[in-house]
């Protein structure tokens, strides 16, 4: 952990950059497929790996998601799936946020088990 320790009497001054919060972004990034319109998006923390794979999965569900730096933008216009990959729900549960999004927007959703592993069907539920 990084610590600062200030000695002394005298005045600080100067400007920090915060970058933006994993767990801020994530709602932000799956409820902007619910606009009509383009969204834009400033610092979200586009290095991350849920931030990356809640992207992939929004562009395999048809949107147009573009990223430079950290500012993202949507597009959800082509947006025309209701079926999330396994491969990318089993790496993050924060997948377990479509679905109201895709009820929401298809009536309708395919979701399978997120988060860090796939359960056999058998041991679903048990």
């Amino acid at each position: 952990m990084l610590v600062f320790e200030i000695v002394g009497g005298n005045r600080l001054e100067g400007e920090v950059d915060l970058s933006g919060a994993k767990n801020a972004s994530l709602p932000i990034l799956l409820g902007s497929i619910l606009s009509d319109g383009i969204v834009e998006l400033e610092n979200v923390p586009t290095l991350l790996k849920d931030i990356k794979v809640i992207i992939r999965i929004m562009r395999r569900l048809g949107a147009d998601v573009a990223v430079k730096g950290s500012s993202v933008t949507i597009d959800p216009s082509g947006l025309r799936e209701a079926v999330v990959p396994a491969v990318l729900a089993s790496k993050i549960r924060y997948s377990l946020l479509l679905l109201g999004i895709l009820l929401s927007r298809f009536g309708k959703f395919e979701l399978p088990f997120p988060g860090d592993r796939i359960l056999p069907a058998d041991n679903i539920g048990h």
